[in-house]
């Protein structure tokens, strides 16, 4: 097979799409090669007529925070791309209309997020993460939040019985004590990472 410099091929999937073309084609007396070049250089032309870009409205400070944040949702990040300094921006949370409307772009922002990783989710197979993403961040009885609700309950047990081996061994275990109980967490933390 012998490839020719400057050219490609255009799979025009449609059955409508191919149809327009060889209508195109037929009308204007040309191959669908031809005309497929002809309506690539008139989109290019027609691209070219209008401005590179329209640039952006300059905001105020705080708007221009808030559409960063919205974009960013790391406040440091959005500061630095609305170029802001970040102490300026630190000092705006005193306030606290402005500290929820900042809130309100986060939410914003995640509520954007899992509207796209659930329509990924349902597009089909191999999309099944996005939608274990989403049950694993909301789901109260489904991944991280599982996870955390048994976390907070076996750290109240793990308190509860620190305190009756304290009582049963009395204070001058209470070093002994200690010792285990750190490497006791130092393995807690090991297996439960694996698993949240």
């Amino acid at each position: 097979m012998k490839i020719q410099p400057n050219r490609i091929q255009v799979d025009l999937l449609l059955p409508e799409t191919l149809a327009w073309v060889r209508d195109q084609a037929e009308r204007l007396e040309c191959s669908i090669s031809a005309t497929v070049r002809n309506l690539v250089l008139a989109a290019m032309e027609d691209r070219q007529a209008y401005p590179p870009s329209v640039p952006e409205p300059v905001l105020p400070p705080r708007p221009a925070f808030l559409a960063a944040v919205r974009k960013w949702y790391i406040l440091e990040l959005a500061a630095e791309k609305a170029g802001l300094d970040w102490s300026e921006v630190e000092a705006w949370f005193d306030d606290e209309h402005f500290l929820a409307a900042v809130q309100r772009q986060q939410w914003t922002f995640l509520a954007e997020l899992e509207h796209v990783l659930l329509g990924i989710g349902r597009t089909g197979k191999g999309n099944a993460l996005a939608v274990n993403g989403f049950l694993s961040a909301h789901h109260p009885f489904y991944g991280r939040a599982k996870a955390e609700e048994f976390l907070r309950g076996w750290s109240r047990l793990q308190d509860d019985l620190f305190k009756c081996l304290a009582e049963e061994f009395g204070p001058q275990q209470a070093a002994g004590l200690e010792r285990a109980l750190k490497r006791f967490e130092s393995m807690k933390e090991v297996r439960m990472a694996a698993r949240t």
